[in-house]
């Protein structure tokens, strides 16, 4: 995992946004013969934005907030498109779950008690949510936020369990239900948040009911 930018203290608490830079052709690809390469960056930036806010509005003491991106090579950009409020990280390459594990590993590794992931894909996310997904973590092992498309838009660990990340069928029906097997497998309990939409597809773009102007 990179290094967390700057000197920090002992972690207590841990937010990873995953996100990566809004390039043409390389975000939202799902969406590109409906809106065009560059159409399907520029709804990406807005998502990404509009979740990046709702974490840096997070009145939380001592809540690290990293901005997890890729490519590794966009830091520069990165830095300069969210501005301030942030702690930059590269994603290793891999897949999702690599890249999953990757953050949790990491953060615990700095002395994370709680840690949260989620991406960019859910703009119905509300910070309400997140809080709760911590709070939750005081008393359940694991916080999964469902998806409304069977995966989940927000994972949270108060320890390790690499094998929820492994062998996982991502961007499928079956992701949540392998994921909670596989948690519960590795006896923690989990407390499941509130279920809420990804946009991925064309469809889920005319579905949005976040009430967002795209």
């Amino acid at each position: 995992m990179a290094d967390l930018e700057g000197s920090l203290p002992e972690i207590e608490e841990a937010i990873f946004l995953f996100l990566r830079f809004p390039e043409a052709g390389q975000a939202k690809t799902r969406l590109i013969p409906e809106l065009g390469a560059q159409g399907a960056a520029d709804l990406y930036r807005k998502m990404a934005e509009q979740v990046a806010g709702v974490v840096k509005d997070l009145d939380r003491p001592g809540l690290l907030k990293v901005a997890y991106y890729d490519p590794a090579d966009k830091g520069r950009e990165i830095r300069e498109w969210l501005g301030n409020g942030f702690h930059l990280v590269a994603q290793p390459g891999g897949d999702l779950g690599r890249r999953l594990e990757d953050a949790f590993v990491g953060g615990f590794r700095k002395g994370a008690r709680r840690i949260v992931a989620i991406g960019t894909d859910c703009v119905e996310i509300t910070g309400e949510i997140i809080l709760e997904a911590f709070e939750a973590l005081h008393e359940a092992d694991a916080a999964i936020g469902p998806a409304l498309d069977g995966g989940y838009y927000l994972m949270g660990l108060n320890r390790p369990c690499h094998s929820a990340f492994r062998g996982i069928p991502w961007s499928t029906d079956k992701t949540l239900r392998e994921t909670l097997a596989r948690l519960r497998g590795c006896g923690l309990n989990v407390r499941l948040l509130p279920p809420l939409m990804d946009i991925d597809t064309p469809e889920d773009l005319k579905a949005d009911r976040s009430g967002l102007t795209w």
